[in-house]
């Protein structure tokens, strides 16, 4: 879809390739099981976990086949977190949208940032239609990050997922183009009343 995977910039994040140097503060978070729980993965166990994710991301760039950005908190130059789109269909013009990051930095807005930078560039950048994104029943926080950025709830995708050693519903969330260019259009059109 694209050759090279650009940076992108909000107030307080910065959205760029992910690298090997990222492995340690990957690891921060990755390995933190309430985390991995959320995000449908096992928890890593060693730094080798990290470094071998993201030989598998880099080989992915130099493929053209990867979507997947790493968060960096622009004032620390702090990995906090990945976000990234998968499950992309050219032809149907939708994506699905992935993220997680280190509990410390939760409940400041910045996931929410960098999910609102993404579904732009997605619908600005790749011509994109339908940006989707899924997420366990229980995830309150990335619910809420979903409905945030304009979500809608879609409805739970029944026993979808098996990696906690049950299957798990997966609830689904899209926004579609029209309704984002909506947005647009009446948050830049809102006057505030004095």
């Amino acid at each position: 879809m694209l050759k090279q995977l650009p940076t992108l910039e909000t107030k307080r994040l910065r959205l760029r390739k992910l690298c090997m140097q990222d492995a340690v503060d990957m690891y921060e978070y990755a390995s933190d099981p309430e985390i991995a729980n959320l995000g449908l993965w096992l928890p890593f166990h060693s730094i080798e976990d990290s470094l071998k994710d993201l030989t598998e991301v880099i080989e992915g760039y130099d493929k053209g086949e990867i979507f997947a950005w790493a968060i960096e908190l622009k004032n620390a130059n702090k990995m906090i977190g990945r976000i990234g789109l998968g499950d992309y269909s050219l032809k149907n013009a939708r994506a699905e949208l992935g993220y997680a990051s280190n509990r410390r930095y939760w409940g400041k807005g910045l996931m929410t940032e960098a999910v609102k930078q993404i579904i732009d560039f997605s619908f600005i950048n790749l011509a994109m239609n339908r940006i989707e994104a899924v997420c366990l029943p229980e995830n309150v926080a990335s619910i809420r990050v979903l409905e945030k950025v304009g979500m809608q709830f879609e409805g739970v995708k029944r026993e979808y997922t098996f990696v906690r050693g049950k299957f798990d519903d997966l609830n689904l969330y899209s926004i579609l183009k029209r309704e984002w260019q909506e947005a647009k259009t009446n948050f830049a059109n809102k006057t505030t009343p004095y």
